[in-house]
């Protein structure tokens, strides 16, 4: 009956027939526990290989953008502390309450709110349409239900034990995915087992490099991805060389499929989030290859290429937090390719580069920023260019990065680009808070038709940027949308730029403050003196006047960030306030 449902799953010569009879057969088939004539290990193989085929048929959508994210780290340990003393962790934990505080909000709302027909649910469903035509069996809701029916048949003859762990309450509030989940703890070598022959057939030559191939490659992914959402990281223990290898193959047999791409990346990322950092530093050859080959290829109007830089990049941030330690060739090595393919190739693809930020710079910064010290350089250039980008989505996770690096262990280094950060507060103030909607747009809701409230109140004249005006109504519903986020964003920036460390001792000095927008306002006094030139056109005339204003409101807007920093960047260092 199995040999007949996998004949179903890969046989590209005949159309897909409903298997939910063959699931049927196979759940009535399943042996009853206790009842002699059966061996617990004939019973753990047979199970294995249902749980393999329908793990391909019951693999949900791959979630994408904010929801890539999560499934989140299941082991806050797996990523080695490489000795640090208590002390240090909790001087840790201390400072990443301050990320918190300063960070506000987490990234995933640069995608949240888009409504019905925005873009996280567009890119939701061009993944779901090019995995359902990849993948035709996955569409039959008779089978999954059947399929569902097998499973709960055979995982009671195995007579597994449904114990929840410890902590598995985090991984799933399902009862029925805990007890899957417990039952993995006995099955998971039989499933790698039974998925490793499944993908053996299509490199062994039987089959060669065509369509069946392919589909056994990304049925062999699929499984994988449905199976590691449900087990708890204690499965995996003495047990990641077994699940590595299989998902590989079938990388590297169905490479050119972006459809076995996307999935395969997905699976392998989840495997990262599951495994122990001491499994992982034994097979970083295979992995370092795997990352360095495996770079979405973006053609023209190839939406599914940019999709998968979501796994991509979440499972390269974990590789290179888990596989390394400190000071490691192997890891710079990594690192490097990792950010040309950010800065080089993602850069001119707006959905890339956002899924660049979100799913691979900012994790490294969120957990361990050491670990760019070598190419800080590179990466403020790269952060400073995206806070100067029209996209009101990339603005936002560019200043959560550097706030971030600011909050950070590299903050001595990052407050060397003190005015170049100041310049693009003041920018990124100008263009997304203070300025008005963009003329001649036919704007529908009331919030897209003016300005910020506080910032237009500060300016005499309306203010218009010209970045905003050149912007489309699209791109101005989503400056306005995210416009108490970026707003939050940049206070935070503006707090920690007037920050001022004195040995062991963090004084929020005015001064400073004062001393920065004085910079600013010498920097851009010839645009404003500009104004009084003869020789100057009208319109560059009327902008330059209105500009003053605007940035006598921004340096309220600072002063304003500035005064409240002492309150929400309370951190692990003693705090005083000195005006």
């Amino acid at each position: 009956v199995l040999d007949a449902i996998a004949a179903g799953l890969f046989d590209v010569e005949t159309p897909s027939p409903s298997l939910a009879a063959l699931w049927r057969r196979a759940a009535a088939a399943a042996p009853t526990p206790g009842v002699a004539g059966t061996t617990r290990g004939a019973v753990q193989r047979s199970s294995g290989r249902v749980l393999a085929l329908a793990g391909a048929l019951l693999c949900g959508p791959l979630r994408i953008s904010a929801a890539s994210k999560g499934p989140r780290l299941s082991d806050a340990s797996a990523v080695r502390l490489r000795g640090r003393s208590i002390e240090e962790l909790h001087e840790e934990a201390a400072r990443r309450s301050v990320v918190a505080a300063a960070v506000g909000t987490r990234v995933g709302d640069v995608h949240a709110d888009d409504g019905e027909g925005g873009e996280g649910e567009l890119l939701q469903q061009e993944a779901r349409r090019a995995l359902l035509s990849a993948a035709p069996w996955a569409g039959s809701a008779e089978d999954r239900s059947a399929a569902n029916d097998c499973i709960r048949k055979w995982i009671e003859a195995t007579g597994a034990k449904v114990h929840v762990a410890d902590g598995f309450e985090s991984v799933s509030d399902d009862f029925e995915r805990k007890v899957l989940g417990a039952a993995l703890m006995d099955l998971l070598p039989a499933v790698a087992t039974s998925l490793r022959s499944i993908i053996a057939e299509a490199t062994g030559g039987l089959l060669g490099a065509g369509p069946s191939c392919s589909r056994r490659a990304l049925a062999t992914v699929l499984s994988f991805h449905w199976l590691l959402e449900r087990v708890h990281f204690t499965s995996l223990r003495d047990r990641f060389g077994l699940c590595l290898p299989p998902i590989l193959q079938a990388l590297d047999k169905g490479g050119a499929d972006a459809s076995v791409r996307l999935a395969g990346l997905a699976s392998l990322h989840l495997l990262l989030d599951r495994a122990m950092a001491a499994e992982v530093q034994r097979f970083v050859p295979p992995l370092q290859h795997c990352f360095a080959t495996l770079y979405p290829l973006f053609l023209q109007d190839d939406l599914l290429a940019q999709i998968t830089v979501a796994p991509f990049c979440a499972g390269c941030s974990l590789f290179m937090l888990k596989a390394y330690t400190s000071g490691s060739i192997w890891r710079q090595e990594v690192l490097d390719k990792f950010l040309l393919f950010g800065s080089v190739h993602c850069r001119s693809h707006s959905l890339a580069f956002r899924l660049f930020l979100e799913l691979g710079l900012l994790p490294l910064l969120e957990r361990e920023a050491l670990v760019l010290a070598p190419r800080l350089k590179l990466v403020m250039e790269l952060l400073l260019q995206a806070a100067e980008s029209p996209d009101a989505r990339v603005v936002l996770l560019a200043w959560r990065s550097l706030v971030l690096l600011l909050c950070g262990s590299l903050r001595p280094r990052a407050g060397r680009y003190t005015a170049d950060l100041l310049l693009r507060l003041a920018l990124g103030y100008l263009t997304f808070v203070a300025s008005l909607p963009p003329p001649g747009l036919d704007l529908d809701a009331k919030g897209d038709a003016h300005g910020d409230s506080d910032g237009a109140a500060g300016c005499p004249d309306a203010f218009v940027s010209p970045v905003v005006a050149a912007m489309t109504a699209a791109e101005w519903r989503h400056a306005v949308r995210l416009r108490p986020a970026l707003r939050q964003a940049l206070a935070s920036g503006v707090g920690l730029l007037a920050v001022r460390e004195i040995g062991d001792v963090a004084i929020t000095s005015e001064d400073r403050l004062e001393e920065m927008l004085m910079d600013l306002d010498t920097l851009l006094s010839p645009a404003v003196g500009s104004s009084q030139r003869a020789d100057t056109k009208p319109t560059q005339g009327a902008r330059a006047h209105q500009l003053a204003p605007a940035l006598g409101a921004f340096a309220k807007f600072a002063r304003g960030a500035a005064t409240a920093a002492r309150v929400s960047l309370r951190g692990p260092w003693p705090h005083r306030h000195v005006s």
